[in-house]
């Protein structure tokens, strides 16, 4: 009488952990999508910040940087792609600076945009605004002194 207790207990015990099982591993694939859409975020947020450091490099290595063009042009842009150690396209990103403010309140504003997947159709995109002060130079550095995240 006992060992038929305990076959219907352990049947009972088995299916309980087998209704466990399913439902974590149904949650388990809900959450994947976006699990995948925060880490291509997050990598967009990252080739956006590529964007900036590129700007930054090139103004402490370059004095003259942007390069002259027209006159009256204010506005330069330019696009990377930044690939993986294997060599694979990991994303890219789109730097605009803004040169309006430069001679007046010595600012360069910048637009980094990172994305992943195809610029007319990215599966993550994230957008940094700064001002770069140019007044900083003398420091050997140049300083963000205003920020925004898109």
């Amino acid at each position: 009488k006992s060992s038929g207790f305990l076959l219907v207990t352990v049947l009972f015990m088995t299916t309980l952990l087998l209704i466990a099982g399913m439902a974590l591993l149904g949650k388990q694939a809900i959450d994947d999508p976006e699990s995948r859409q925060a880490s291509e975020r997050a990598q967009a947020r990252a080739l956006a910040w590529a964007g900036l450091e590129d700007v930054m490099a090139k103004l402490e290595k370059d004095i003259s940087f942007p390069p002259p063009g027209a006159v009256d042009q204010r506005e330069f842009s330019w696009t990377e792609t930044v690939s993986d150690l294997d060599g694979t396209a990991a994303g890219d990103y789109t730097v605009r600076l803004d040169m309006r403010k430069a001679e007046a309140h010595q600012l360069i504003v910048v637009e980094s945009t990172g994305w992943i997947g195809s610029s007319s159709n990215p599966t993550a995109q994230v957008t940094l605004l700064a001002e770069i002060d140019l007044r900083s130079a003398e420091l050997t550095y140049y300083r963000i002194v205003n920020f925004l995240e898109r």
